[in-house]
Parts: structure tokens; sequence; C-alpha cells
């Protein structure tokens, strides 16, 4: 979808305007509901449909709080609401089955939580894969969640977390090494 001038369109945006927030609407939706499909629990569907509507609601009643002036800024702002709309969508459980230095990371940075952790913890992967993410930092299996299972992009990664672009490829390069070893090692990382 051709925006035209991205700032014309985003003050639109501010605007309230109407077609704008279609725009907004047709253009992020899919990824958003992806994002919000990861984040459900056990993947279900209504769940998913109703983290999306939320995410857009928020983004339509604070887009006037958006301070970016880029539209990749935009969708990475759309995808912390996402995060924030899945959180809030799922009231708190035991907190037994929550990796080890997760809580000190939401505590120490709550806008930058790596919520995807658990998304991936909980899927089909085999429990090895999971034993060897389960290995990895707190921010490194966030990188590894948004770079792989979310297919952001170093910059949209990096924004999220609020990292710079070389934080994130030096966070990434250190977890791929270390689940790299647990599989050529069969054990055990280092």
């Amino acid at each position: 979808m051709d925006l035209g001038d991205s700032n014309v369109w985003l003050e639109r945006l501010k605007a309230q305007d109407e077609q704008a927030q279609r725009e907004l609407w047709e253009r992020y939706y899919p990824a958003i509901h992806h994002r919000a499909r990861t984040l459900a629990r056990n993947h279900a569907l209504h769940d998913a449909n109703d983290i999306a509507q939320e995410t857009f609601l928020r983004a339509f009643r604070s887009i006037q709080t958006f301070e970016g002036r880029t539209i990749s800024k935009l969708k990475v702002w759309l995808m912390v609401l996402c995060q924030r709309a899945a959180a809030d969508h799922y009231p708190p459980r035991h907190t037994r089955d929550v990796p080890a230095g997760y809580r000190e990371v939401v505590a120490a940075h709550p806008e930058k939580t790596p919520a995807p952790l658990k998304v991936v913890m909980n899927t089909e992967l085999s429990d090895h894969l999971r034993e060897g993410l389960a290995m990895l930092t707190p921010e490194q299996q966030a990188v590894v969640a948004h770079r792989f299972f979310e297919d952001l992009s170093v910059r949209e990664t990096a924004e999220l977390m609020g990292k710079t672009e070389p934080a994130v490829k030096m966070l990434l390069y250190r977890a791929l090494e270390k689940l790299g070893s647990l599989f050529r090692l069969g054990g055990d990382a280092p």
C-alpha cells in the first residue's frame, strides 16, 4: 500500500482521520495479528483476534503520544502496544514457570519486556531446543524470539528492546553460538 508522504499520513493519523486509520489497519493488521497469535496462550485464535483489536484501539486512542517520525518506528510502537495488550489480556499466573532472570528484566524495564520468551518456551518445539533456549539469558531469548519467531529486522528488534543495532547483533551472535555448541556437543553449552 502506497501511503504517499509518510509525514502527511502520520499527521492525518494524529488528526484521527478515518481513512488514515483504515490504512493503518490494512497495512499493519496482518503483522499485529501474527504477533498477537504468537503471544496468545496455546495460540488461541479468538484471543489473538481480541489482542490485535485491542492493540489498534490503543493505537487510535494514543496516537497523539507517538513521537516517531517514520513508519518503521510506528510498526515497532504497534508491536509494543500488542505486547502490552497481550500482557493485560491474561491475568498473572503462578510464576514458577517463568524463566530465571525474567522477573528482574521485567522489573527493571517493563516497557522492554522480552514477552516472546514464554511463548517460544510453550510452543511445540522439541525438548532439546527448549532446553537450549532456557540456557540463554533473558535478553538472548528475547532477541532470538524477535528475530526468528516474529521476523523482526535487526533495527526493529533494537528499537523494541531499547538497544543499539550492534548490541542486538552481538546478543544474537552469542545466543546462536551457545545454541550451536549445545547441539554440536549434544549436551550442555559452555
